[in-house]
């Protein structure tokens, strides 16, 4: 297992090669199924890494399955205290979400989970997350490598009508039953 000071240092990689550290992520789960779980002590330190990575829409599908990787094995129910499944779901918020990932990306990622059933709960808490249901704040978001990020794609007013409307108006309630 890696040691948090690993993930540290393995965090300020982040901005400068993010494919190869998702590569290598990758792999290391490959190679142990443990790895992106909550069963790794460091699963959330794993996560938020991830998180981090899925920062440039270039890597956001990538980093996105890896996180639910971890995700999936997350036992904890109580939605009040999940921490792992608000970091996961906060991906999709249509403005705060830290990450510049195009809601054109983040569509196709929630259209693959929709087609898998088992994966319809993630699906509603996303729901959830992606139209603000909960968030009233904003925040600046800042990286530990020094990157200057921003707290969200910078969405125009169309792209975010389409959001709601892909969530409210097509088949995503009516394909979750």
């Amino acid at each position: 297992q890696l040691a948090e000071t690993d993930l540290r240092n393995i965090s300020l990689l982040t901005s400068i090669c993010p494919d190869e550290l998702l590569d290598v992520l990758k792999l290391r789960h490959e190679k142990d199924s443990n790895f992106l779980s909550t069963s790794n002590p460091n699963s959330y330190s794993l996560a938020n890494l991830l998180r981090n990575l899925a920062y440039f829409d270039k890597n956001f599908k990538k980093a996105f399955w890896l996180l639910f990787e971890i995700v999936k094995t997350d036992k904890n129910t109580d939605s009040k205290d999940n921490s792992l499944k608000e970091l996961f779901s906060s991906l999709f918020h249509y403005h705060i979400s830290q990450t510049e990932a195009s809601f054109a990306t983040k569509k196709r990622v929630i259209e693959q989970l929709l087609n898998n059933e088992d994966y319809h709960k993630y699906v509603l808490d996303i729901i959830d997350n992606g139209l603000g249901s909960d968030n009233r704040t904003m925040f600046i978001y800042g990286d530990q490598n020094g990157l200057v990020q921003t707290y969200s794609y910078r969405a125009t007013y169309k792209e975010i009508c389409d959001w709601f409307d892909f969530f409210c108006f097509t088949g995503v309630f009516t394909d979750i039953r």
